[in-house]
């Protein structure tokens, strides 16, 4: 009973970690909910009061009369499709001795049956044994005579092409791009999970985007054109996990910029050489375009290193709308080779990305520090050199971008004050509606005390007080539950807050705004730390809660 709650395990399918509490795996999407049977016998006795305690560990979830029944027949499961969190809770707190619960997953990799090893082989008939080994000599009979005259044949064929085949011997940088270009690719569905699970959608509600994430502590690569209009963007992943980033490092020239938001541990793609890309290879681009998130698409490499204003980009055929910008372009290999960046307007199957060398391997990369970078080779020399000529083929003026608009520093000001009162709008919503969810259940509390502790606790039977203080407890920790939530709200809007009143400062002349939000900032501070106290002490109460026995 004290042994501690798993809260991850580990899928039967893909064997990625998930969260105990899940039903479906968020990487493979399968189905790995659980099944709960029971094993054993007991008396009519005991069946009550079994079905008694299970009522008190999980109330409203079964009927009396249905536990009885199935506790009596335990063929069919007891409870079918539930989370992994929700069978160990019930199996570590439910007392149905000398029944006995039993976790069964209710899906996963089909193993082979085998004979358990202490067990002897059942005998068989005398004919049958002598049928089937004079069959099994026949059979390999037959094997060698076929492997004979295939080896027979095949050294045949090998020696009268020999001649042919050492006048077409490539030369050895020909060998090196046949084992580039024909190593085995992965299955298209691996590569499709990585580009799904490392891509991310970058949105403020106005405009949006697409990226990828490039290291697993939140850096994630998308356009400059993509974030620069935006006041405050919103990283969303596919799993519905949304984080609010940073801008840390940004190249208008190559118009590419860096974000960074808070957490560990993020699926990432690696970045390929563009440089080994011929006209004819097979690309995958992700992004949202229109507002579709996460759409996945094929195309091929059209042409590599198209000079367009000093710039080698890689020129493809896949579909790009508005929405793909800063999406990866990548390999069936699954590496990275570009950025999608524009495309040219009123024309068709012409899109064109960012090499993905101009990342690492030029003289002031974006990501240096973050992944490791290199000197350029020849063909990126090549490449560079191409910022010292003219644009060659004069349509670079015709792409299509979204251009960041230029803001005074009023109309600047505007726009946080505005932010700073949804903030204040939005927060009062959340807290008017926590509040009434908190009142109800505090009377419902309040009702049930009155029955557990009043004038007529005396006339109630043990079972009944059982399920009485054990509805009492689950009560009292929904109410700190939803406690906690509220505060965490809390903290989430203090933080924004603060962050709009930062902001807000630097771009105020006025000392009488200043000092009113000198002080604001302060105020929030002050509520951000005690609502980190709050927080604590709710927590300790919550444990108590859950500790206590009725």
């Amino acid at each position: 009973m004290s042994e501690t709650l798993s809260t991850d395990r580990k899928c039967p399918y893909c064997a990625e970690s998930v969260k105990a509490a899940a039903i479906t795996c968020r990487f493979c999407q399968r189905d790995i909910s659980v099944d709960l049977l029971v094993e054993g016998e007991a008396t009519p006795k005991q069946l009550h009061k079994a079905a008694l305690n299970l009522l008190g560990c999980k109330p409203g979830t079964f009927s009396y009369q249905q536990l009885k029944s199935q506790l009596a027949d335990n063929q069919a499961p007891l409870c079918s499709g539930i989370a992994y969190s929700d069978a160990q809770q019930l199996i570590q707190a439910a007392d149905i001795s000398p029944l006995s619960l039993v976790l069964r997953e209710r899906h996963g990799p089909v193993e082979a049956t085998t004979r358990p090893h202490n067990l002897p082989e059942a005998p068989q008939a005398p004919s049958q044994s002598r049928w089937l080994s004079t069959t099994l000599s026949l059979t390999v009979v037959v094997a060698l005579i076929a492997a004979t005259y295939y080896y027979l044949e095949r050294q045949g064929r090998q020696s009268a092409a020999s001649l042919d085949q050492e006048a077409a011997l490539p030369t050895p940088r020909q060998r090196q791009r046949v084992q580039t270009t024909n190593s085995e690719p992965p299955a298209v569905e691996k590569v499709q999970e990585a580009l799904i699970r490392a891509t991310v959608t970058i949105s403020d509600g106005s405009s949006i985007g697409s990226g990828f994430f490039i290291d697993a502590d939140g850096y994630i690569l998308t356009n400059a054109h993509v974030v620069e209009p935006m006041n405050s963007p919103i990283v969303y992943l596919e799993n519905g996990s949304r984080y609010r980033a940073e801008v840390e490092r940004i190249d208008r020239r190559l118009d590419v910029a860096l974000l960074k938001v808070d957490g560990s541990r993020f699926s990432t793609l690696k970045l390929g050489d563009a440089t080994t890309l011929t006209r004819g290879d097979t690309v995958w681009t992700i992004g949202a375009p229109h507002g579709l998130n996460f759409t996945l698409t094929k195309g091929i490499i059209s042409y590599v290193g198209r000079n367009m204003n000093g710039i080698a980009y890689l020129q493809t055929d896949a579909s790009i709308n508005s929405g793909n910008s800063g999406g990866p372009m990548i390999t069936e290999a699954g590496e990275v080779v570009g950025i999608n960046t524009f495309i040219i307007r009123d024309a068709e199957g012409l899109g064109f990305a960012l090499p993905s060398n101009y990342l690492f391997m030029s003289s002031n990369p974006i990501l240096e520090g973050i992944v490791t970078t290199e000197e350029p080779h020849d063909q990126m020399e090549k490449w560079l050199a191409y910022a010292d000529g003219a644009n060659a083929y004069g349509v670079a003026d015709n792409r299509r971008r979204v251009r960041p608009p230029t803001r005074s520093t009023s109309s600047m000001l505007d726009v946080l004050l505005r932010q700073s009162k949804e903030l204040d709008a939005t927060f009062q919503s959340r807290l008017n509606r926590a509040n009434t969810d908190i009142t109800r259940l505090t009377n419902d509390k309040k009702a049930l005390e009155a029955q557990y502790f009043g004038e007529n606790a005396s006339s109630l039977s043990v079972s009944e007080e059982t399920i009485l203080g054990k509805k009492l407890k689950r009560l009292s920790s929904d109410i700190i539950n939803r406690q906690i939530a509220l505060l965490k709200t809390s903290k989430t809007y203090y933080r924004a807050k603060e962050k709009n009143i930062r902001q807000s400062l630097g771009y105020t002349n006025n000392n009488l705004l200043k000092s009113q939000l000198e002080s604001a900032k302060q105020r929030v501070q002050g509520l951000l730390q005690q609502t980190e106290s709050d927080l604590q002490s709710k927590y300790a109460e919550l444990k108590t809660v859950q500790a206590r026995k009725y």
